[in-house]
């Protein structure tokens, strides 16, 4: 009776097709990670990007756990007996829960820029413990001066701008402090500080300039403070 050896190489191909069928299957079977996270700073009506934390302000971090297709059950089920799972927290490496079950957390941004790393951590998790962490930049406030005048330049008056704050850790922007300069000078704008109307001697020669300064600062915590500066020209 004569006996057929397989090829060595179809061999060699069988065991490496074998060896990468598990370890496809070992990561599909690896639980994924989905991430979302908000603050509560200002933005303007109609802003489009993400709203970023600045110091001081809240941040709430959430996530859900997929394998499989399909979201992972952390609320345990107390029909089956089966209990939560404990979810720990971390921001900077410092514990801030430990609650079963908890998917969602609040912290305090720190008090100056930068970067917090916040690690979610399942030691009990069947198949064993799993981990992940997100950055969450944490940015100062920011000044914006609005002006509508292609190219910075002028031909009649009275100019007008609006000051616009970023990311500051109020509701209201009326609660901040608006600062404005014109070529050196302080305006009165007290009926409205979020704009300012600029108006022009009208002997001034074409090219005379106007450089606007704005400092935008939260009363309540004196370091929270954003500035911008603009240079418009007049052009008869």
């Amino acid at each position: 009776m004569l006996t057929r050896k397989l090829p060595y190489a179809v061999y060699f191909a069988a065991v490496l097709l074998a060896a990468s069928f598990w370890q496809s299957s070992a990561q599909q079977s690896q639980p994924k990670f989905l991430w979302s996270w908000q603050t509560n700073t200002y933005v303007p009506a109609g802003f489009e990007g993400k709203v970023l934390p600045s110091p001081g302000a809240t941040v709430t971090v959430s996530f859900e756990l997929v394998q499989g297709g399909k979201l992972a059950n952390l609320q345990g089920n107390k029909l089956l007996n089966i209990p939560p799972q404990t979810i720990y927290w971390y921001a900077n490496n410092t514990l801030i829960s430990n609650i079963p079950g908890k998917q969602t957390v609040s912290f305090t941004a720190p008090s100056v820029p930068g970067t917090v790393t916040v690690k979610v951590q399942l030691p009990g998790y069947p198949g064993g413990s799993v981990f992940q962490s997100i950055s969450v930049p944490v940015v100062p406030p920011e000044a914006v001066i609005e002006s509508r005048y292609p190219g910075g330049s002028f031909v009649g008056t009275p100019v007008n701008v609006r000051g616009i704050p970023y990311f500051f850790n109020v509701k209201d922007p009326f609660a901040l402090n608006f600062e404005w300069s014109v070529n050196g000078e302080i305006p009165q704008n007290a009926e409205d500080p979020t704009n300012l109307s600029i108006g022009l001697n009208p002997d001034a020669p074409s090219g005379a300039t106007l450089n606007i300064k704005l400092t935008i600062q939260d009363p309540s915590k004196a370091v929270l403070a954003a500035s911008a500066n603009t240079t418009l020209t007049y052009v008869r």
